[in-house]
């Protein structure tokens, strides 16, 4: 990818992203949404219904996780650090037309957000929900946090297996000390 076309590109979290995130403290999704973070030139956005949702869903999050409250919300805290939050509200004509390149309704304010700022990218692991074939010729590309970081190049980190791309990112996650407080 080019690297004035990279420093464009928008990074659209979906809620489930997070969520993976919080539950297990030494994940693949975790490192992989820190290391994206921390080493490219990508903007991170939300819309502010994953707040909504986050709040709606913290106590079943402490329980997965086996962490207190306030420890899931400190955790959730850090991973919103530089991430922009986008309201609905200024996205109404984005909500109309986002209903057309979804399957799952609950989808609708993360394509909202996308189409206000291509190109992007949504990054989630509900990929079967959105219709990815016409949001890709918005310029608009649906992925996971693996294939965002094939896309990005990550192979001068040897992320060849699964086994190596998880013990490479938990190394880089060790490193950058974000650990949740139990």
């Amino acid at each position: 990818m080019e690297e004035s076309k990279e420093e464009s590109r928008i990074i659209v979290l979906n809620s489930n992203i997070f969520f993976s995130s919080l539950i297990k403290e030494e994940s693949f999704t975790r490192a992989a949404l820190l290391f994206l973070k921390d080493t490219t030139n990508f903007k991170f956005l939300i819309p502010k219904t994953v707040i909504t949702e986050f709040k709606l869903h913290v106590g079943e999050i402490a329980r997965k996780s086996k962490l207190t409250t306030s420890g899931v919300l400190f955790g959730f805290e850090k991973l919103l650090e530089n991430v922009e939050q986008t309201n609905e509200l200024d996205l109404k004509e984005e909500i109309k037309e986002s209903r057309k390149y979804v399957k799952d309704e609950n989808d609708i304010p993360f394509v909202a957000v996308a189409l206000k700022h291509k190109p992007s990218f949504i990054l989630t692991y509900n990929k079967k929900d959105y219709k990815i074939q016409k949001l890709k010729k918005l310029d608009i590309l649906v992925l996971t946090p693996k294939e965002a970081l094939d896309l990005i190049g990550v192979e001068k980190l040897e992320l060849k297996t699964k086994e190596k791309r998880k013990r490479n990112l938990l190394s880089y996650l060790s490193k950058i000390k974000m650990f949740i407080k139990k």
